[in-house]
């Protein structure tokens, strides 16, 4: 008897009950089934070896393993929901990149704990960036992982909305990082640069020379007709 994960994620229980084939016996009988946990597959080995056991992936009214990696949830969020945002395409792209980093679980074992302990490599730098390769050792921003939290947060609570996930968010019980206030005023001095923009002063010249021709002369009195004229 012997239990191993498969490349896709998935436990295999492959069983020999009369014993492994050898020169002797070629063909023996075997038995192979595949689950979604580790856990599921030794309780049905148990199960086979005492057939009195209880058989957990078949009791009654059970929900069924849910086989689903992160990515395959970010796929349907975007199907769903994801698509109809501005910004949709750009967020699927980063959530697919977080769950590569996060090394693609079964969405049914994520945990608080998980990413937790990602945004700690995130903030350290033993996980850098991956669109600044040139800054090795660089930890992110807690504004940077607080977004990521944010991101991975609203899928499971979208999916949950629409009828696709039965479980609890795991990042429901994760508090984000409180962001310095200098943090946040150079989010804001950014966003004005882009909205004000210098105006470079031979503009306003011709706008001034401009302004003197239209307009007629306003009429002076004495004491100002000596003045010289700006036309």
């Amino acid at each position: 008897m012997a239990v191993r994960k498969l490349p896709s994620g998935k436990w295999l229980a492959e069983l020999y009950p009369e014993g492994r084939p050898s020169k002797d016996r070629p063909k023996v009988p075997r038995i192979r089934k595949q689950f979604a946990t580790k856990g599921e597959a030794l309780a049905f080995e148990r199960f086979l070896d005492d057939p009195e056991k209880s058989t957990p992936w078949l009791e009654s009214g059970a929900e069924p393993s849910d086989p689903r990696r992160l990515t395959d949830l970010v796929e349907r969020w975007f199907a769903l929901h994801g698509q109809s945002l501005r910004d949709g395409e750009r967020r699927q792209a980063k959530l697919i990149s977080l769950c590569e980093a996060l090394g693609n679980p079964l969405a049914a074992s994520f945990s608080t704990r998980d990413f937790a302990a990602y945004r700690e490599a995130r903030l350290s730098g033993s996980l850098p960036d991956r669109r600044a390769t040139n800054q090795a050792s660089q930890g992110v921003t807690p504004n940077t992982v607080n977004r990521e939290h944010a991101y991975l947060r609203a899928v499971f609570n979208e999916l949950k909305r629409l009828g696709e996930w039965q479980g609890e968010n795991p990042l429901d019980g994760l508090r984000a990082f409180k962001v310095a206030d200098s943090e946040l005023a150079f989010l804001y001095e950014a966003r004005s640069s882009d909205c004000w923009m210098p105006v470079p002063t031979a503009v306003i010249r011709i706008c001034c020379w401009w302004l003197s021709c239209a307009w007629p002369p306003v009429p002076v009195g004495p004491k100002l007709k000596n003045l010289p004229s700006h036309r």
